[in-house]
């Protein structure tokens, strides 16, 4: 009796883990010079080969891509500048990027703009976690950090699964597609509007409890390593780098007021 458990346990429970933990194993070193993320390598390639001879790059998240205009650095420090930044770029994908395209070349000049929810490892909502990001955390750390949103882990996993096998069959031959007009810009992307300054308190309230920018906020575990690992691979490059923290929402003030 003792020994069909056992079986059963190892069948079901030991087996399954086993092999779950060798296809993470042979996905990471099969994806381990991929980016994973199309919009950053499709505007990091186009850009790359329409303006070559570029000092001055701009990346990170939306608030890089539609705060910081290339053509303004450009006319002030005399250098040429692009904007490679996209909406939720983040510091891991962005590192495979310079590796891949700016690994072997002259020294440049990075400005990143890196948002908070790149190290709050209660953002994990669809989005807030690149697939980059996804792939170099260790089985351990994935269900630890998904560990209420096993959904969501699972779409992840089915993702590294599917260009882990294009991969692996040759079929993951790469396309870049982005916008001509903000190529045009030089990757700028020129957003029109006002912006408000003043919140109402109710406002405040349902942000900071629901936006994935601000809830269950614990900036302080798996996503904050991974952080601060990816630094310390650029700071081993022969780049400049300038981080950057873009002005914050109101949410986000009171939220650190919180936290101290």
């Amino acid at each position: 009796m003792v020994t069909v458990f056992v079986k059963r346990i190892l069948l079901f429970a030991i087996l399954p883990v086993m092999l779950w933990y060798g296809i993470q194993k042979a996905s990471n070193q099969i994806l381990d010079k991929e980016i994973l993320e199309k919009s950053i390598e499709s505007k990091t390639q186009l850009l790359e080969n329409d303006y070559r001879g570029t000092k001055i790059i701009v990346a990170g998240d939306s608030r890089a891509e539609r705060q910081i205009i290339p053509d303004v650095l450009s006319d002030s420090l005399n250098l040429p500048a692009i904007n490679i930044g996209v909406s939720a770029g983040d510091l891991v994908s962005l590192n495979a990027a310079i590796e891949k395209y700016y690994k072997t070349k002259e020294k440049h000049i990075f400005i990143i703009s890196t948002s908070s929810w790149q190290i709050n490892d209660g953002a994990i909502d669809p989005g807030y976690m690149s697939l980059k990001s996804y792939q170099q955390l260790s089985l351990l750390e994935k269900s630890d950090l998904y560990s209420q949103n096993i959904g969501e882990m699972m779409r992840m996993e089915l993702r590294i699964l599917k260009y882990t096998m294009l991969n692996v069959l040759r079929r993951s031959s790469f396309t870049p597609s982005y916008s001509s007009d903000i190529i045009d810009m030089k990757g700028y992307l020129q957003v029109d509007g006002l912006i408000s300054t003043e919140e109402s308190d109710s406002t405040i309230y349902n942000q900071l409890r629901d936006h994935p920018f601000y809830k269950n906020a614990d900036l302080d575990g798996i996503r904050w390593s991974l952080f601060e690992n990816t630094i310390k691979k650029l700071a081993g490059s022969n780049h400049l780098f300038i981080l950057i923290q873009p002005p914050v929402a109101p949410y986000w003030k009171k939220k650190l007021k919180d936290l101290s």
